[in-house]
């Protein structure tokens, strides 16, 4: 029995055919979309109404009726006794350990089917610095007032003020601090405050420099050689 020859116009578009169904069959479609695997943490989930439980109660009942391991350390134990309440429906072990830790006060991290729980440290409140507004005056020598001496907190000279012409002053600054009082011509004194808050400073010429200060009104200024 002879074969039939097929024509080779015939031939040529059975050949196309083949070859875009084949192309077709390799390249992925791009509508199709991509789900990421979920993991054992999100699958596994729980209902759980329980009331006046104690936190390690239920983290026994979620070790129990899963494949999770929880750790925690003894030091926890007494942060594990506190008793709760909590009424979830098909929720994850992350939505229930939310529901802890915001009881407790503790925190916990999931790597697979390990539960490691601990407790928040907390944070050490910040004192706040006491400032008192302290009164006085700055004396030479002679126990007479210096005018436009300056008076400022040690370690920080931003905080100060100037002297008025009788050599008074006024100042609000952090309780039982030390106070620098200086003046052209005489040596910085250290004045601890010790809780007062009226104070006289009294500060002594510096010999050295004497010589080579001239007063002018109420300030000073170098001599001119």
């Amino acid at each position: 029995m002879k074969k039939k020859a097929i024509p080779c116009h015939k031939a040529g578009r059975i050949t196309s055919f083949f070859l875009l169904i084949s192309i077709f069959l390799l390249i992925p479609s791009v509508n199709t979309p991509v789900y990421a695997a979920k993991t054992y943490a999100q699958q596994t989930v729980f209902t759980l109404h329980s009331s006046n439980k104690t936190v390690k109660e239920i983290l026994d009942y979620i070790e129990k009726n899963s494949e999770f391991v929880i750790l925690y350390s003894k030091d926890l134990l007494p942060v594990l006794q506190k008793r709760v309440s909590i009424s979830v429906d098909k929720q994850n072990v992350e939505d229930i350990l939310n529901i802890l830790s915001e009881e407790a006060g503790l925190k916990y991290n999931i790597n697979n089917r390990q539960i490691t729980v601990s407790k928040v440290k907390e944070e050490a409140p910040q004192q706040q610095v006491k400032e008192v507004k302290v009164t006085g005056k700055v004396l030479d020598e002679n126990g007479e007032g210096v005018p436009g001496a300056n008076v400022v907190v040690k370690g920080n000279k931003a905080q100060g003020t100037m002297t008025d012409i009788e050599g008074n002053f006024t100042l609000t600054v952090p309780a039982n601090t030390v106070l620098v009082a200086t003046f052209i011509g005489y040596i910085p004194t250290e004045f601890p405050l010790n809780g007062k808050t009226n104070v006289i400073l009294k500060i002594t010429p510096d010999t050295k420099q004497l010589d080579e200060v001239v007063v002018v009104g109420f300030g000073a200024q170098k001599k001119l050689v």
